[in-house]
């Protein structure tokens, strides 16, 4: 039997994968990727445009890590 898989939301407010083992039971799982992207100064643009092409229920974690130039004050 082929498992399929749903989306589903927690009373948490988190989001899981509800999946149907062979016997029809549902499994959860509340595990989901996380990518790491880094930039160097000036990479604002391209987190932009990565972001636009991404779906935002893609159910992936992003942490974007940027270089600030020391030479600019920043807030």
């Amino acid at each position: 039997m082929k498992k399929k898989s749903k989306g589903a939301r927690l009373g948490n407010g988190k989001s899981a994968r509800v999946s149907l083992d062979s016997k029809g039971e549902e499994k959860r799982n509340t595990s989901f990727p996380i990518v790491g992207i880094g930039a160097s100064a000036g990479g604002l643009e391209a987190f932009e445009q990565f972001f636009s092409q991404v779906p935002p229920d893609s159910g992936i974690a992003f942490i974007l890590v940027s270089h600030l130039d020391p030479g600019i004050r920043h807030r």
